[in-house]
């Protein structure tokens, strides 16, 4: 019995113990993972997917480690972080080799990215267009990237001739100017430019030949001593888990957003995916691997650039996987019997681990290529054909991939595309240094419409060395020119609501001017005109730098004669100069071009705000032009600006290029401007290739530096006659000369009648395209003045029409001009393009009136050349008739005085003005609306309610600013009531100005 008790009791015990072993095999291994830190070098993000991945697919844990991954932040210092001890493992870059040189054990267990993503980005149109161009800019360098001051000395641009600017870690500086250049990883900061829609300049260290390897993992020496099973436990569990982020992108992309970081879109992190591919080359090099040859490089590349000292040793830096005893014996040993078995063995394997990898490098690039935003296709140049593109061409042109690889050159864009096309192609065949083109395409959709793509174009060797394909990439910028249109748009809008009253008020200054006044009276005006010249040259600074800002602004170079562009701008500003009792000079060295090829109005804006500039500051002296050309680059010249003014304190020079910035507060009180001058010259002067700077003593003067591309002409070039400045007064004329003006705001018909007052001209008056139109059927005009925004048909459809009934009717070619607010060149180009004769800015000066009428051919008589101009009737006393219309709900004619500052007999004009103008801002609205075009409806509407304000029609002004605001909101639901509302109150203030004298036709 106690046998069989003591069996029993032993079998329990057993059987207790085997479950406790159970549990305790369970429940250890969780308490004996070894605790270990990770420190990346930057914040959460694709660019160390490898290690999220190991940790949530249990790699780690698997290796009996517990890994903690830290972030770093900008300033932090990753190397430093692991050597004292705050982690085991970090990410560095190549410049552990010189952590390594200064005495810090660090190791390197392996490389992660086989191409350094680090690169420097520049504004694709600005000042910087080659490397060399960063000379005096402004670059924003991080901390660690030492392979990028490798890359600026093997290009021999000196560190010290470049302004180090810490770096902000915001690609907004660079869109916003603020600096030139900055360096940038290429997997980051062009996802964020490119959805800007800026555009951007790619310099890239492997150009010059500095091809580091970018992202690795390290350790210490201490930790490799002391926990060497470890090191070779987390290092294997890293590249596993590289291995997997690498093939399932997508997965780890949602990781990193649900347990890391949602700083960054999912879009975002798979763009690093994306770019990271070309870097890592996982299906050719295995993750991790290291060429200690291709470390020696590296390091050779310091030592050439003084970085590193010649003897520099990579012992210990690379880590030992395997580390082997050494069994030389036993190699030579076995050596003679295993040589052919080996040779004909690795061959065999070495051709079939080629062709496995090159199955693999054709299957990943498919992958990506076939799942590829933007469309990537090879062009065969021997065939003349497509060989590949990705299926990306179906979203862009509707076109699929059979029917894309079909289609010719010319089947594929429009003609001016498909001449660009064949010119990049002969270019980069002809000029192997270039190693890509980029350029804006249009190519035809398969509904017949077109899309605009950039295009960049890198030309493929064959094994002859002969060029074989062009291998491209096409990306849509539709949005991008779209959003580029919407700029060009508002800057129009912006500058023709601005001149629109300038011209009114300048004008009627201008005209107050002539009047006889009391010198006290003159004192004012002059104030007035002053302010009205001061806020117009501030309308066309902003302007101006909003356009470059927002890539809009051209230059339009043409051959010119250098000398007296020059001289030119001396005669302009020596009055302000004699003002002051100041010294004006000019020199030019004898050997600048007598003629050269370049933006001469762009020239002469940089040159007057220069010479501006000095003459506000300078009390006594002179100023100083001079003109030379630059000793170190070819086409260049060297213009300098000096002064014996106040000058600058050294610890301002720079600010005084930023936009509303001045060197002082005090100086805006003093001195006035608004600071946007030196601001547009410099962008201006970056614009033409050149750079800008400047040389300053407080209290002796300055001088102001600048730099332009202006090539040289051989030819000499006919310079247009300057037109003499001045009141020239109208010459005589054997008849009367018959005007038609085409204009519908009633202000500036007002303004335009009194300017012509004093002529001899017969004005008639249309408001609108249409009507202008009618009136030259009925009758010929010796000039046409035409505003180009008008209703129901602009001035530009109206020129045209004209110009079309002239070629039917073969009639003698009246003279148009534009009149218009729109100030920019190529406003200009599309008056002249659609017919005028010249083009004409307002606020228009009295003077460009009579320079117009004298140069007109009045050797035709008008068809109506015996109709006096009508006269408006005056029927009874102005205050009388103004009083007796009192008294109603729809005007307040006291206010509207008193607002307007005008004579009775003048509101009496205005109000009759109006009241012809009512009946067709009712006809244009309704018209609108039937035509469902809303943005003409709210046009009209915010004219009408201007034009009622003015004349104190209160209840008509409000419905029309709330029809404007519904059209604003989209309030469909209320535009019936309103457009009733409105016409019932035309209707209103109509009949009670009925009787009012009718206006000039």
């Amino acid at each position: 019995m106690s046998r069989l008790f003591m069996k029993q009791r032993w079998k329990t015990y057993l059987r207790h113990a085997f479950w406790f072993a159970l549990v305790l095999g369970g429940i250890l291994p969780a308490f004996a993972l070894d605790n270990i830190a990770l420190q990346l070098k930057w914040t959460h993000s694709f660019q160390f997917a490898g290690y999220y991945a190991a940790q949530d697919k249990g790699y780690y844990r698997e290796a009996g480690l517990a890994v903690r991954i830290l972030e770093a932040t900008p300033g932090s210092d990753p190397v430093g972080n692991v050597l004292a001890g705050q982690a085991e493992y970090g990410v560095g870059t190549s410049s552990l080799l010189l952590q390594r040189n200064a005495g810090k054990p660090v190791v390197a267990l392996g490389v992660i990215f086989q191409h350094s993503p680090y690169i420097l980005l520049s504004r694709q149109n600005g000042p910087i267009q080659s490397i060399h161009d960063l000379d005096g800019k402004r670059v924003m360098l991080e901390p660690q990237a030492e392979e990028l001051l490798a890359y600026l000395k093997k290009e021999d641009i000196p560190l010290e001739r470049i302004t180090r600017v810490e770096h902000s870690f915001d690609p907004q500086d660079l869109v916003l100017g603020k600096v030139d250049a900055i360096s940038a990883y290429v997997i980051n900061q062009p996802y964020y430019l490119d959805r800007a829609h800026f555009s951007y300049q790619i310099y890239n260290p492997r150009s010059a030949g500095i091809d580091f390897y970018g992202d690795n993992l390290f350790t210490t020496e201490r930790e490799i001593q002391a926990n060497p099973e470890r090191v070779k436990a987390f290092r294997a569990a890293s590249l596993r888990g590289w291995q997997y982020a690498m093939s399932h992108p997508e997965e780890i992309a949602d990781l990193i957003r649900a347990k890391y970081s949602r700083q960054h879109s999912r879009d975002y992190l798979l763009f690093q995916a994306r770019q990271m591919l070309p870097l890592i080359q996982p299906e050719l090099v295995e993750i991790g691997y290291t060429n200690p040859g291709r470390w020696r490089h590296i390091a050779e590349i310091y030592v050439e650039l003084g970085m590193l000292p010649a003897d520099f040793s990579l012992d210990s830096f690379l880590y030992d996987l395997n580390p082997q005893r050494n069994l030389t014996w036993l190699y030579r040993t076995l050596a003679i019997a295993l040589l052919v078995i080996a040779f004909s063995s690795a061959v065999a394997y070495r051709l079939s681990r080629l062709s496995a990898a090159l199955r693999t490098s054709e299957e990943r690039f498919r992958l990506v290529a076939d799942n590829a935003q933007d469309v990537l296709w090879k062009y065969d140049l021997r065939q003349q054909c497509l060989s590949y593109i990705s299926p990306a061409v179906e979203r862009l042109t509707g076109y699929t991939v059979e029917e894309a690889m079909a289609q010719s050159i010319d089947e594929s864009f429009t003609a001016a595309s498909a001449l660009a096309v064949r010119a990049a192609v002969a270019y980069l065949t002809t000029h192997p240094e270039d190693s890509k083109s980029v350029m804006e395409l249009e190519s035809l959709r398969k509904d017949g419409s077109t899309v605009w793509s950039e295009a960049t174009m890198s030309l493929i060797h064959g094994a002859n060395g002969k060029a074989a394909e062009v291998v491209g990439v096409s990306r849509d910028v539709t949005a991008r020119r779209l959003v580029q249109e919407q700029q060009k748009r508002f800057l129009a809008m912006v500058s023709h609501e601005f001149r629109t009253p300038m011209n009114a008020i300048l004008g009627m200054a201008e005209l107050l001017a002539e009047t006889e006044l009391t010198p006290e009276q003159s004192k004012y005006l002059e104030v007035f005109q002053n302010a009205g010249n001061n806020l117009l040259d501030l309308i066309n600074d902003i302007l101006d730098l909003s356009k470059v800002e927002a890539g809009q602004f051209q230059l339009y170079p043409e051959d010119f004669a250098l000398a007296p562009i020059l001289q030119a701008q001396l005669e302009l500003l020596s009055p302000r100069a004699h003002e002051k009792g100041l010294e004006l000079r000019l020199s030019i060295a004898a050997d600048v071009p007598a003629y050269v090829h370049g933006d001469a109005q762009r020239l002469k804006q940089c040159i007057t705000n220069l010479v501006g500039n000095a003459l506000k500051f300078c009390h006594e002296g002179y100023v100083s032009i001079a003109a030379e050309c630059d000793r170190d680059a070819p086409d260049m010249l060297h213009f300098s600006v000096s002064d014996t003014g106040i000058g600058i304190p050294a610890d301002k020079l720079d600010a005084i290029f930023e936009a509303f910035n001045q060197a002082d507060s005090h100086i805006t009180r003093n001195y006035g401007g608004t600071g946007l001058g030196l601001t547009i010259t410099q962008r201006l002067v970056e614009l033409m290739a050149g750079r800008i700077w400047v040389e300053s003593t407080p209290g002796h003067g300055s001088i102001f530096h600048f730099t332009a591309r202006l090539p040289e002409v051989t030819h000499p070039v006919i310079q247009a006659e300057a037109k003499p400045a001045g009141n020239a007064a109208l010459r005589s004329f054997t008849r009367p000369p018959s005007i038609l003006l085409a204009e519908d705001n009633q202000n500036n018909v007002f303004l335009m009648r009194s300017l012509l007052k004093s002529t001899p001209c017969r004005v008639d008056v249309a408001d609108n395209g249409a009507t202008a139109v009618e009136k030259f059927r009925t009758k010929h005009y010796d000039l046409i003045l035409m505003d180009v925004e008008m209703p129901l048909m602009d001035g530009y459809s109206a020129t045209r029409e004209i110009r079309r009934i002239e070629q039917e009717e073969d009639l003698q070619q009246t003279q148009i001009y534009a009149l218009t607010a729109h100030a920019f060149k190529e406003d200009e180009a599309k008056s002249l393009n659609a017919g005028c004769n010249g083009h004409l800015t307002k606020p228009i000066r009295k003077q460009v009136l009579l320079d117009v009428l004298n140069a007109l051919p009045l050797e035709r008589q008008a068809a109506n050349a015996a109709d006096a101009q009508r006269s408006p009737a005056q029927t009874g006393n102005a205050k009388q008739i103004i009083a007796s219309l009192a008294g109603n709900e729809h005007f307040d004619f006291p206010a509207a005085l008193a607002h307007l500052e005008i004579e009775p007999e003048l509101f009496l004009t205005v109000l009759g003005l109006f009241r012809d103008a009512l009946p067709l801002y009712r006809q244009g609205i309704a018209q609108a609306f039937a035509g469902g075009d809303m943005p003409e409806a709210r046009r009209q509407a915010h004219s009408l309610k201007g034009e009622a304000a003015t004349v104190g029609a209160r209840l008509l002004s409000s419905a029309a600013a709330e029809l404007q605001s519904a059209i604003d909101q989209g309030e469909t639901g209320s535009y019936a009531s309103l457009q009733a509302r409105i016409e019932e109150l035309i209707a209103a203030a109509s009949l009670v100005l009925a009787d009012l004298p009718r206006s000039p036709s």
